[in-house]
Protein backbone atom coordinates (compact mmCIF):
# COMPACT_ATOMS: atom_id res chain seq x y z
CA UNK A 1 0.00 0.00 0.00
CA UNK A 2 1.54 3.27 -0.95
CA UNK A 3 0.67 6.97 -0.94
CA UNK A 4 0.79 9.47 -3.87
CA UNK A 5 2.77 12.01 -3.82
CA UNK A 6 -0.20 14.48 -3.57
CA UNK A 7 -0.73 12.11 -0.48
CA UNK A 8 2.44 13.02 1.67
CA UNK A 9 2.48 16.37 0.24
CA UNK A 10 -0.78 16.91 2.33
CA UNK A 11 -0.37 14.85 5.55
CA UNK A 12 3.47 16.63 5.58
CA UNK A 13 2.28 20.12 4.79
CA UNK A 14 -0.33 19.25 7.79
CA UNK A 15 2.42 18.02 10.45
CA UNK A 16 4.61 21.31 9.43
CA UNK A 17 1.47 23.57 10.17
CA UNK A 18 1.42 21.57 13.65
CA UNK A 19 4.72 22.47 14.30
CA UNK A 20 6.63 19.10 13.82
CA UNK A 21 10.08 19.40 12.17
CA UNK A 22 11.49 17.07 9.54
CA UNK A 23 12.55 14.42 11.66
CA UNK A 24 10.77 14.60 14.94
CA UNK A 25 9.26 11.72 15.83
CA UNK A 26 5.40 11.34 16.82
CA UNK A 27 3.83 8.12 18.30
CA UNK A 28 -0.27 8.23 17.38
CA UNK A 29 -2.66 7.22 20.70
CA UNK A 30 -6.22 5.32 19.79
CA UNK A 31 -8.15 5.13 22.95
CA UNK A 32 -11.59 3.04 22.37
CA UNK A 33 -14.48 4.44 24.02
CA UNK A 34 -18.10 3.84 22.80
CA UNK A 35 -18.67 7.55 21.44
CA UNK A 36 -18.04 6.61 17.99
CA UNK A 37 -20.24 3.84 17.25
CA UNK A 38 -23.13 5.77 19.58
CA UNK A 39 -22.75 8.89 17.26
CA UNK A 40 -21.98 7.62 13.43
CA UNK A 41 -24.37 4.15 13.79
CA UNK A 42 -27.33 5.73 15.48
CA UNK A 43 -29.74 4.72 12.96
CA UNK A 44 -28.95 1.33 13.04
CA UNK A 45 -30.77 0.76 16.39
CA UNK A 46 -28.64 -1.47 17.92
CA UNK A 47 -27.49 -1.81 21.43
CA UNK A 48 -23.69 -1.26 21.67
CA UNK A 49 -23.11 -2.05 24.98
CA UNK A 50 -22.32 -5.53 23.94
CA UNK A 51 -18.73 -4.56 23.42
CA UNK A 52 -18.50 -2.43 26.43
CA UNK A 53 -15.78 -4.47 28.08
CA UNK A 54 -13.38 -3.22 25.19
CA UNK A 55 -13.79 0.64 26.48
CA UNK A 56 -11.01 2.39 28.72
CA UNK A 57 -10.34 6.07 30.03
CA UNK A 58 -8.66 8.64 27.95
CA UNK A 59 -7.34 9.97 31.43
CA UNK A 60 -5.74 6.70 31.87
CA UNK A 61 -2.98 7.18 29.57
CA UNK A 62 -1.56 10.30 30.57
CA UNK A 63 1.43 9.40 32.46
CA UNK A 64 2.36 7.29 29.08
CA UNK A 65 1.52 10.66 27.08
CA UNK A 66 3.22 12.59 29.82
CA UNK A 67 6.68 9.99 29.46
CA UNK A 68 6.57 10.49 25.22
CA UNK A 69 6.33 14.15 26.07
CA UNK A 70 9.10 14.13 28.25
CA UNK A 71 11.44 11.90 26.02
CA UNK A 72 11.03 14.24 22.89
CA UNK A 73 8.04 12.91 20.86
CA UNK A 74 4.85 14.54 19.96
CA UNK A 75 1.33 12.68 20.58
CA UNK A 76 -1.76 12.57 18.58
CA UNK A 77 -4.52 11.29 20.55
CA UNK A 78 -6.87 10.06 17.47
CA UNK A 79 -10.31 9.41 17.40
CA UNK A 80 -13.92 10.40 15.81
CA UNK A 81 -16.86 11.61 17.49
CA UNK A 82 -14.66 11.43 21.34
CA UNK A 83 -17.20 12.68 24.07
CA UNK A 84 -13.87 13.47 26.59
CA UNK A 85 -11.61 15.98 25.22
CA UNK A 86 -7.34 15.40 27.10
CA UNK A 87 -6.22 18.81 28.23
CA UNK A 88 -2.42 18.64 27.95
CA UNK A 89 -0.37 22.14 28.74
CA UNK A 90 2.35 20.56 26.50
CA UNK A 91 2.63 22.13 22.40
CA UNK A 92 3.80 18.25 21.68
CA UNK A 93 0.27 17.09 22.41
CA UNK A 94 -2.36 17.54 20.03
CA UNK A 95 -5.87 16.44 20.64
CA UNK A 96 -6.74 15.35 17.11
CA UNK A 97 -9.73 14.12 17.82
CA UNK A 98 -11.16 17.87 18.68
CA UNK A 99 -9.07 19.82 16.04
CA UNK A 100 -11.04 21.27 13.21
CA UNK A 101 -8.55 19.90 10.91
CA UNK A 102 -9.16 16.22 12.00
CA UNK A 103 -10.06 14.56 8.48
CA UNK A 104 -10.41 10.30 7.52
CA UNK A 105 -7.75 11.03 5.45
CA UNK A 106 -5.12 12.26 8.01
CA UNK A 107 -6.75 9.85 10.53
CA UNK A 108 -5.50 6.66 7.81
CA UNK A 109 -2.16 8.95 7.22
CA UNK A 110 -1.11 9.51 10.71
CA UNK A 111 -1.09 6.22 11.50
CA UNK A 112 0.40 4.66 8.57
CA UNK A 113 3.44 7.00 8.99
CA UNK A 114 3.27 7.42 13.18
CA UNK A 115 7.04 6.04 14.88
CA UNK A 116 4.56 3.96 16.83
CA UNK A 117 1.17 3.48 17.90
CA UNK A 118 -0.75 2.86 21.73
CA UNK A 119 -4.27 1.63 21.04
CA UNK A 120 -6.98 0.38 23.04
CA UNK A 121 -7.67 -2.24 20.22
CA UNK A 122 -9.94 -0.91 17.72
CA UNK A 123 -10.09 -0.87 13.87
CA UNK A 124 -8.06 2.44 13.26
CA UNK A 125 -4.48 0.62 14.53
CA UNK A 126 -4.99 -2.02 11.54
CA UNK A 127 -4.05 1.01 9.72
CA UNK A 128 -0.33 0.85 11.64
CA UNK A 129 -0.32 -2.92 11.15
CA UNK A 130 -1.08 -2.74 7.35
CA UNK A 131 2.15 -0.01 7.67
CA UNK A 132 4.25 -2.13 9.67
CA UNK A 133 4.38 0.12 12.37
CA UNK A 134 5.43 -1.10 16.07
CA UNK A 135 2.04 -1.28 18.17
CA UNK A 136 1.29 -0.82 22.25
CA UNK A 137 -1.63 -2.51 22.57
CA UNK A 138 -2.76 -2.30 25.72
CA UNK A 139 -6.27 -3.23 27.88
CA UNK A 140 -6.21 -6.15 25.64
CA UNK A 141 -9.24 -8.02 26.36
CA UNK A 142 -9.89 -11.27 25.32
CA UNK A 143 -6.86 -12.82 25.51
CA UNK A 144 -7.51 -15.05 22.67
CA UNK A 145 -7.87 -12.07 20.81
CA UNK A 146 -4.24 -10.93 20.49
CA UNK A 147 -2.64 -10.75 16.87
CA UNK A 148 -0.15 -12.92 18.06
CA UNK A 149 1.05 -13.15 14.13
CA UNK A 150 2.08 -9.66 13.72
CA UNK A 151 6.27 -8.74 14.02
CA UNK A 152 6.23 -5.57 16.43
CA UNK A 153 4.09 -5.72 18.90
CA UNK A 154 3.63 -5.26 22.57
CA UNK A 155 0.73 -6.54 24.66
CA UNK A 156 -0.60 -5.71 28.12
CA UNK A 157 -3.75 -6.93 29.33
CA UNK A 158 -7.51 -6.21 31.83
CA UNK A 159 -7.32 -8.15 34.41
CA UNK A 160 -10.23 -10.47 35.79
CA UNK A 161 -11.91 -11.64 39.21
CA UNK A 162 -14.75 -13.36 40.18
CA UNK A 163 -16.89 -10.58 41.89
CA UNK A 164 -16.51 -10.17 45.66
CA UNK A 165 -13.34 -11.44 45.34
CA UNK A 166 -9.81 -10.38 45.97
CA UNK A 167 -7.76 -12.79 43.70
CA UNK A 168 -7.13 -12.07 40.12
CA UNK A 169 -8.24 -15.31 37.94
CA UNK A 170 -4.96 -17.03 36.33
CA UNK A 171 -4.54 -17.83 32.66
CA UNK A 172 -5.17 -21.58 33.59
CA UNK A 173 -8.28 -20.44 35.30
CA UNK A 174 -9.42 -17.75 31.94
CA UNK A 175 -9.15 -21.17 29.80
CA UNK A 176 -11.67 -22.98 32.10
CA UNK A 177 -14.54 -20.66 32.48
CA UNK A 178 -14.33 -20.64 28.85
CA UNK A 179 -13.11 -16.64 28.51
CA UNK A 180 -10.08 -16.61 25.92
CA UNK A 181 -12.65 -15.97 23.14
CA UNK A 182 -15.51 -14.02 24.81
CA UNK A 183 -16.66 -11.34 23.08
CA UNK A 184 -19.44 -9.76 24.61
CA UNK A 185 -19.99 -8.13 27.74
CA UNK A 186 -23.07 -10.66 28.81
CA UNK A 187 -20.29 -13.31 28.13
CA UNK A 188 -18.25 -11.77 31.66
CA UNK A 189 -21.93 -11.07 33.36
CA UNK A 190 -22.89 -14.30 32.95
CA UNK A 191 -19.52 -16.02 34.53
CA UNK A 192 -20.01 -13.45 37.39
CA UNK A 193 -16.57 -11.99 36.00
CA UNK A 194 -15.25 -8.31 37.02
CA UNK A 195 -13.11 -6.62 34.10
CA UNK A 196 -10.20 -4.43 36.01
CA UNK A 197 -8.63 -1.70 33.37
CA UNK A 198 -5.22 -1.31 32.91
CA UNK A 199 -3.23 1.55 35.52
CA UNK A 200 -2.01 4.58 34.09
CA UNK A 201 1.33 3.24 35.96
CA UNK A 202 1.14 0.16 33.60
CA UNK A 203 0.50 1.95 30.13
CA UNK A 204 3.28 3.91 31.05
CA UNK A 205 5.46 1.24 31.92
CA UNK A 206 4.57 -0.76 28.66
CA UNK A 207 4.86 2.18 26.26
CA UNK A 208 8.51 2.97 27.92
CA UNK A 209 9.37 -0.34 27.33
CA UNK A 210 8.74 -0.19 23.51
CA UNK A 211 10.47 3.29 23.40
CA UNK A 212 13.67 1.30 24.80
CA UNK A 213 13.31 -1.55 22.67
CA UNK A 214 13.24 1.16 19.41
CA UNK A 215 15.88 3.57 20.73
CA UNK A 216 18.02 1.68 23.04
CA UNK A 217 17.20 -1.74 21.28
CA UNK A 218 16.96 -3.47 25.10
CA UNK A 219 16.43 -6.62 24.92
CA UNK A 220 14.42 -8.94 27.55
CA UNK A 221 16.67 -10.25 30.42
CA UNK A 222 16.88 -14.15 30.74
CA UNK A 223 13.95 -13.48 33.12
CA UNK A 224 11.49 -11.87 30.57
CA UNK A 225 12.42 -14.34 28.38
CA UNK A 226 11.42 -16.94 30.46
CA UNK A 227 8.59 -15.78 31.79
CA UNK A 228 7.35 -15.18 27.74
CA UNK A 229 7.80 -18.80 27.43
CA UNK A 230 6.01 -19.54 30.62
CA UNK A 231 2.73 -17.51 29.23
CA UNK A 232 2.56 -18.72 25.58
CA UNK A 233 3.03 -22.14 26.85
CA UNK A 234 -0.28 -21.49 29.45
CA UNK A 235 -2.16 -19.69 26.50
CA UNK A 236 -1.50 -22.80 24.37
CA UNK A 237 -3.30 -25.13 26.47
CA UNK A 238 -6.65 -23.62 25.30
CA UNK A 239 -8.14 -25.50 22.89
CA UNK A 240 -9.65 -22.67 21.30
CA UNK A 241 -6.71 -20.55 20.84
CA UNK A 242 -4.37 -22.99 19.12
CA UNK A 243 -7.18 -23.70 16.41
CA UNK A 244 -6.83 -22.67 12.97
CA UNK A 245 -2.97 -23.11 12.84
CA UNK A 246 -2.73 -19.84 15.45
CA UNK A 247 1.12 -19.14 15.54
CA UNK A 248 3.34 -16.62 17.66
CA UNK A 249 5.52 -14.66 15.96
CA UNK A 250 8.89 -14.21 17.98
CA UNK A 251 8.01 -10.18 17.21
CA UNK A 252 4.84 -10.65 19.85
CA UNK A 253 5.56 -10.08 22.78
CA UNK A 254 4.20 -9.50 26.45
CA UNK A 255 5.10 -6.94 28.81
CA UNK A 256 7.97 -7.59 30.54
CA UNK A 257 7.38 -6.28 33.72
CA UNK A 258 3.65 -6.22 33.35
CA UNK A 259 4.00 -10.17 33.80
CA UNK A 260 6.69 -9.73 36.63
CA UNK A 261 4.19 -7.65 38.57
CA UNK A 262 1.35 -9.72 37.58
CA UNK A 263 2.40 -13.69 38.24
CA UNK A 264 -1.28 -14.76 37.99
CA UNK A 265 -0.92 -14.29 34.28
CA UNK A 266 2.21 -17.37 34.77
CA UNK A 267 -0.12 -19.73 36.85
Amino acid sequence: IHFTKFENDKGESYLTKTGLKKNDKFVCLIVRSGSYKKKYFAEWNIDWSYHDYRNSEIKDYEEAINFLLNSGYWVFRMGKGESTPLKISNKKFIDYAYSDDRQDFLDIWLMANCNFCISSGTGLDDVSIAFRKPIVQVNQIPIGGMRSYYSNILYIFKKLKKKGEQTFLTTTEIIDLNLTHAFRTNNYKEANVEIINNSPQEIRSVTEEMHNKLVKEKAYDNNGEKNQKIFWEKIFSSKKFNTDGRWINEGCKIGSKFLTDNQFFLN
